[in-house]
């Protein structure tokens, strides 16, 4: 199967003066892995006697050829096409196009730091009216159809001196040449195709800075009902702790929710009108219209809140806190082997009689509790310091902590994986996956990683220069939230998007 990336490209480049603004912010990875194929189409009139070339999306089906290929969009969001005029006149236009990568991605690299020869190519899937002709293309090959497909290729010198086009760098320019034949106007469609590292991941991270009435706020917890319907809390400072502490995303912008109650440091839901928030002094509710708490009084700050079902949820916290709602009343759980020198520090499972609860606590032996409906029972997967859990299924759970500790069970063993550093600003704040091979780490030293193959191999984003805590995800859409490594703290998301 040809690898390949096609990004969309939509109104707006020109051939006089194709204007530039400004692209999103990108966090550039340096991954090792194996590709798939990405694509999308883009369709350009040019008018000769303007010396104009007009680009606009095909249109949201799939491009002719495969039908396991991604559709992605945007002009200014993947990549963008600039152009200058060398010849316009009755029977010719000659133009010089160059290419520039707008995803967080290298292009023209299996391994991120290897070139491919076959470069970015940029190939028509619909060939220029007649009886207009492509003079001067590098070459032709079937690529989505069993016909011949012209292509110009940037590759080599043509895509800087180590022949990847990175992320935000802007292709040298290749001569493009329209034989006109008396044709005043004309159309023609084309697909951008390159192999990237981690095309199943992420293919542009964007920072939000998240509004707040006091200074000081940071993000610590996220959970979503969908990508235009997510919840982020944290806490704020000053008199009324917490008073910015939850932020909504309404898939356009985060509008900031007043909690006076205590800082949010979790957060889980069934769905948009039934969500959940472990807070300093106590459990909150969200049941569409507000937040309100429960009839709840933790012995210590809650720190994390998960359920199986909405009369299945777990909140624990410091000093080995742990709580059980029952769709009535919340209560403190007792004989879990939880001891008050352990923090709570994740909750995940399947069902209501396979929960497991991560804590960390420096205390050998001690790190991971489970409840199989019957009984508590501690599970040694390797480090007592763990603070994140989170699985696909009863056979493939990943726990995470301190100094870059990840390990993973597979229903029979616990193995540990490596290659996440070894600093305390190494440790596995988060992880969160679409499957069981599309995963995502986020760190307390703001690297988000990420799987395509259920572990096998790990790609790396490059630093974020935050403190991440928290993930959730669609598939589509990721967002990991925390805060600058210094003061002065203030709540940031990173939104990953396909």
């Amino acid at each position: 199967m040809l690898k390949r990336l096609c990004a969309l490209v939509i109104a707006g480049a020109t051939l006089a003066a194709c204007s530039e603004s400004s692209q999103p912010t990108g966090v550039i990875p340096t991954p090792v892995g194996a590709n798939e194929a990405v694509l999308a189409q883009l369709t350009c009139r040019v008018d000769a006697a303007a010396s104009t070339m007009s680009c606009a999306p095909a249109g949201p089906s799939a491009a002719a050829g495969r039908s396991n290929d991604l559709i992605l969009g945007g002009q200014n969001v993947y990549v963008k096409l600039t152009s200058s005029i060398n010849t316009s006149n009755a029977t010719l236009i000659d133009a010089n196009v160059t290419v520039k990568n707008l995803t967080g991605q290298p292009w023209s690299t299996g391994d991120g730091t290897t070139a491919d020869a076959a470069g970015v190519k940029v190939f028509f899937v619909n060939l220029p009216t007649s009886p207009v002709v492509i003079s001067n293309p590098t070459d032709s090959m079937a690529i989505t159809s069993s016909q011949k497909q012209p292509y110009f290729q940037y590759s080599g010198a043509n895509l800087g001196a180590d022949g990847i086009l990175t992320a935000g760098e802007t292709s040298l320019p290749l001569s493009w040449q329209f034989t006109l034949n008396g044709q005043p106007s004309f159309t023609f469609g084309v697909l951008i195709v390159a192999k990237m590292p981690d095309e199943t991941g992420t293919l542009r991270w964007v920072r939000d800075t998240t509004s707040k009435t006091t200074s000081g706020g940071y993000l610590l917890g996220v959970w979503g009902a969908s990508a235009t319907d997510v919840w982020a809390g944290g806490a704020g400072s000053g008199t009324a702790s917490g008073a910015t502490a939850l932020q909504h995303w309404d898939g356009a912008s985060w509008t900031p929710f007043t909690w006076n109650g205590g800082d949010i440091n979790g957060l889980w839901g069934t769905s948009s009108t039934n969500v959940y928030a472990a807070a300093t002094g106590n459990v909150i509710h969200w049941n569409g219209a507000s937040w309100s708490a429960e009839s709840y009084t933790p012995a210590a700050a809650l720190l994390t809140i998960w359920g199986s079902s909405a009369t299945d949820i777990y909140a624990g916290g410091q000093s080995g806190t742990l709580a059980h709602y029952n769709g009535t009343t919340w209560s403190t759980l007792s004989g879990t082997g939880i001891v008050a020198g352990e923090s709570v520090t994740g909750i995940w499972g399947t069902s209501s009689s396979n929960v497991y609860v991560a804590t960390a606590s420096g205390t050998a032996g001690l790190g991971l509790h489970r409840w199989n409906g019957t009984a508590w029972s501690i599970v040694n997967a390797g480090d007592p310091r763990i603070r994140s859990i989170w699985g696909s299924s009863a056979t493939d759970i990943y726990v995470g902590g301190d100094f870059g500790f990840l390990a993973h069970w597979d229903g029979a063993s616990w193995t540990t994986l490596t290659g996440f550093g070894s600093t305390s600003n190494d440790g596995i704040q988060a992880i969160w996956g679409a499957s069981s091979s599309n995963i995502y780490l986020a760190t307390a030293g703001g690297t988000i990683w990420h799987s395509a193959d259920s572990g096998a191999h790990w790609y790396s984003l490059a630093n974020s220069g935050i403190r991440l805590f928290a993930l959730w995800g669609t598939g589509r859409d990721v967002f990991s939230v925390g805060y600058p490594q210094s003061a002065p703290f203030y709540g940031i998301v990173m939104r990953g998007m396909r």
